[in-house]
């Protein structure tokens, strides 16, 4: 996915297009129901988003990402 994204935003310079996901297994534990699997899901996607928004990614030719863990400065 991190990979087609770089591709349309080298060609599309101007979209800029990014994403995040999150996800959480049903047998982990403190998971007792659909809707509480969705808000870990949904809790861990928007800690993606904050490390995407304050972190330098690097994604190599395979479409592995890595994090450099440098906080950008604004």
């Amino acid at each position: 996915m991190y990979e087609l994204l770089e591709k349309v935003n080298e060609e599309n310079p101007t979209w800029n297009m990014s994403a995040a996901y999150g996800f959480c297994f049903a047998d982990e534990e403190g998971v007792d129901s659909v809707r509480g699997a969705s808000k870990i899901a949904d809790w861990r996607m928007y800690q993606k988003k904050i490390e995407m928004k304050y972190s330098v990614y690097k994604m190599d030719k395979s479409g592995q990402s890595s994090c450099d863990s440098q906080v950008l400065k604004s």
